[in-house]
């Protein structure tokens, strides 16, 4: 579900609302996507009903910025594992 033409737009901002799965969904943790997706710059940040949860490590929240939840969209927080995260873009 990786787009980058779709992330592009938004880095640029000709769009405002982005999906946090273009930035990859990784089933065992979803972290380093849904953080990029936040730290995008969108306004809004989709999350999508992937039908897996989105199992994630701490995150860095946004200001001004409104995390949107599909319906029956799923997420588990998990404790911090011992490596640090990064985005890969």
């Amino acid at each position: 579900m990786e787009n980058l033409e779709a992330i592009a737009d938004v880095r640029s901002g000709k769009r405002t609302v982005a999906n946090a799965a273009w930035w990859g969904f990784d089933p065992e943790d979803a972290t380093v996507g849904l953080q990029a997706a936040i730290d995008s710059g969108a306004r809004r940040v989709v999350v999508p009903n992937t039908h897996a949860d989105w199992i994630i490590q701490p995150l860095k929240l946004a200001g001004n910025q409104k995390l949107i939840f599909e319906r029956r969209t799923v997420v588990t927080a998990i404790g911090r594992r011992n490596h640090p995260t990064q985005p890969t873009h």
